[in-house]
């Protein structure tokens, strides 16, 4: 089974169409809406199916173009749960997708932050702000500006810490998110449920998983593309290492 989640249009909409609206997500969340917690780890059920087919029709915009700073995945003893894109003190942050503002507000770590819910189920988080420039309860159309840049929190310097949750649960960015492109890598998405979290699966994509032995050169031969376009697939440098297990585009 699949539980499908799509933006909802607006006219001609049911009782439960108009909570959808006023409140994104309604019937995943069971109206569980939250002006003060960032991860919301009590929406996490046992009881949702495994597999979970999410429809974005919605336009995506880059909420800013940077650098690259740090990767979502292990950091030391934490997992980082987002990316970090390097930005100016007062750069304009722009909302990913259309949505409503669930927080903002200061909290610790991650200094001035928004929280989006949007009308898919995904949330999209925006962290060590210097000014927020929305509300709770505000409802944000993609490309918006949220918030100015900076450095607020536990940060080093002018960053925008950026997090993409489902069901309070962090996922790679970039196995949803082409940076490079700045688009969607497919508009559906698969989401298998794990112990803590989920594994995000762009629909339509395929991958290799990295055995012991492989490299980008016989990666690439075995599938009959460049070592070039493998990189650009996963953002990749030629000597990127190549971690056993790990699952990389080949298409």
């Amino acid at each position: 089974n699949h539980l499908y989640a799509q933006q909802i249009d607006s006219d001609n909409t049911s009782f439960e169409d108009s909570l959808q609206l006023t409140n994104p997500a309604y019937l995943l969340y069971e109206n569980f809406w939250d002006n003060e917690c960032v991860k919301n780890k009590a929406l996490y059920s046992s009881t949702l199916n495994d597999t979970i087919l999410l429809i974005s029709k919605a336009e995506y915009v880059a909420p800013i173009k940077g650098r690259f700073l740090s990767p979502y995945g292990p950091r030391g003893k934490r997992n980082h749960a987002g990316i970090d894109i390097k930005l100016n003190l007062g750069d304009s942050v722009k909302c990913a997708f259309d949505g409503k503002v669930r927080v903002a507000k200061t909290i610790s770590g991650y200094g001035n932050v928004v929280v989006v819910r949007h009308y898919n189920g995904l949330e999209t988080i925006y962290a060590h702000l210097h000014r927020l420039k929305v509300e709770p309860g505000d409802i944000v159309e993609a490309g918006q500006v949220i918030g100015l840049g900076g450095s607020s929190g536990r940060s080093t310097g002018s960053h925008l810490h950026y997090e993409l949750r489902y069901n309070g649960k962090p996922l790679n960015p970039k196995h949803i998110i082409s940076f490079k492109e700045n688009k969607l890598i497919s508009d559906s998405l698969e989401l298998r449920k794990q112990k803590h979290s989920y594994a995000a699966r762009p629909v339509g994509v395929e991958f290799h998983t990295i055995e012991r032995g492989d490299y980008m050169q016989k990666i690439a031969n075995r599938y009959g593309i460049t070592v070039k376009d493998l990189c650009d697939l996963n953002e990749m440098r030629k000597g990127s290492v190549l971690r056993v297990g790990k699952q990389i585009r080949i298409k």
